[in-house]
């Protein structure tokens, strides 16, 4: 799977990359969320790790951007935060395209799963 992990930490993002690549994936990651959009839009990629709270440019910002320009249904999105999100906010975001949520976690295991899950669910969708 080729995936993009978007967050601000640089420490989160070399873990994820990583990992990921070990196992086989092609992962890139962005610390900034406007190169994170320009990515996104320039690329293609199976799923996008999102990082909701971020300075200056956040997930919030990238997900408005892909729902402006129409890329939202043609990605994958799994946001993830360190902190909680609220029902009602999760409902938004899903309901705008994004696929799923998940905290942050350092079990990169269960993050992989995670990720395989909501590619695999979303390819079966008609």
């Amino acid at each position: 799977m080729r995936i993009l992990a978007i967050d601000d930490n640089r420490t989160i993002t070399n873990m994820i990359r990583e990992y990921l690549n070990s196992r086989g994936h092609d992962c890139l990651v962005s610390n900034d969320g406007r190169e994170g959009l320009n990515m996104i839009l320039e690329q293609t990629f199976d799923a996008i790790l999102l990082d909701l709270a971020m300075p200056k440019f956040s997930g919030y910002d990238i997900v408005k951007s892909l729902i402006q320009t129409g890329k939202i249904k043609e990605n994958k999105i799994l946001v993830f935060s360190a902190g909680d999100i609220s029902e009602g906010e999760l409902k938004i975001l899903q309901d705008n395209g994004v696929n799923c949520s998940m905290h942050k976690t350092t079990d990169m295991l269960a993050m992989e799963k995670t990720i395989q899950n909501t590619v695999d669910k979303s390819n079966d969708l008609p």
